[in-house]
């Protein structure tokens, strides 16, 4: 036979457990003894579950001093579940964490946990149905958790990544069996620079002036001490004029 171990193998009521791993078809034979002895089958059939499918997804581009926001939502396979927990990363040289709303799921709230308990852009997702009987069904789509960080980066790209490190991913259902994941990690935002110019005449006669204005943001600090966004100058010889310009994010 295949193996597998009987709790009261003698009794009315039996429990019989497969071997680990095994999930064909099994069929057990019952026998009753005495004068109305008898034999019957009963086949054990192995449902497969549903795989949970866990997306990440935010904005295509932002640029520096943006507040962006990611979700996270089960796609798909969020039935019969008892526990989920999985972990998120990013580089926090490029993404400031401001905060996390994690969505309650059969009236239980996920923790979350993140820095200063955890490195810098690392956090861990962990929920467990407290009911612990039933399991719960979520429609495909819904929203896990929502995070809003703020761009600090100003060029290349930034991921938001669900992953296993430093909490493994695992998924359970009401029978406490481990489900299959997939995880689908969109989080692939561009980072704009900001565009800074300066238009006016460059080119004067001595005695002459000329109007140069600043442009692409909204707190300007030019190299004469000049706040304004436009300056008008007269310089006696060749002069090189910049600004710092700050956009509206900081």
């Amino acid at each position: 036979g295949i193996g597998g171990t009987f709790q009261n193998p003698n009794g009315l009521v039996s429990k019989y457990t497969p071997p680990s791993g095994y999930n064909l078809p099994i069929t057990i034979t019952l026998t009753t003894n005495g004068p109305c002895a008898g034999t019957d089958n009963l086949t054990i059939n192995f449902a497969t579950p549903p795989t949970l499918v866990l997306t990440a997804t935010g904005p295509a581009t932002a640029t520096c001093g943006d507040v962006i926001t990611v979700i996270v939502s089960a796609t798909s396979g969020f039935i019969d579940m008892s526990s989920l927990q999985y972990s998120i990363g990013w580089d926090p040289s490029k993404l400031m964490f401001l905060d996390s709303i994690p969505a309650p799921i059969g009236g239980f709230t996920p923790g979350i946990l993140t820095a200063p308990a955890l490195p810098a852009g690392q956090m861990t997702y962990a929920w467990f149905d407290g009911s612990g009987v039933e399991g719960e069904d979520l429609a495909n789509g819904s929203t896990l958790l929502t995070l809003t960080f703020k761009v600090i980066g100003s060029s290349g790209t930034v991921n938001v990544n669900l992953g296993g490190m430093p909490t493994p991913v695992e998924a359970t259902n009401s029978q406490f069996c481990i489900l299959p994941y997939s995880l689908q990690n969109n989080v692939n935002t561009v980072l704009q620079p900001i565009t800074v110019g300066i238009t006016g005449t460059s080119t004067i006669c001595n005695g002459q002036s000329t109007t140069l204005t600043a442009n692409g943001g909204t707190i300007f600090l030019w190299s004469n001490g000049a706040t304004s966004s436009s300056i008008t100058v007269s310089p006696t010889t060749s002069t090189t004029y910049s600004v710092i310009v700050t956009n509206a994010n900081g």
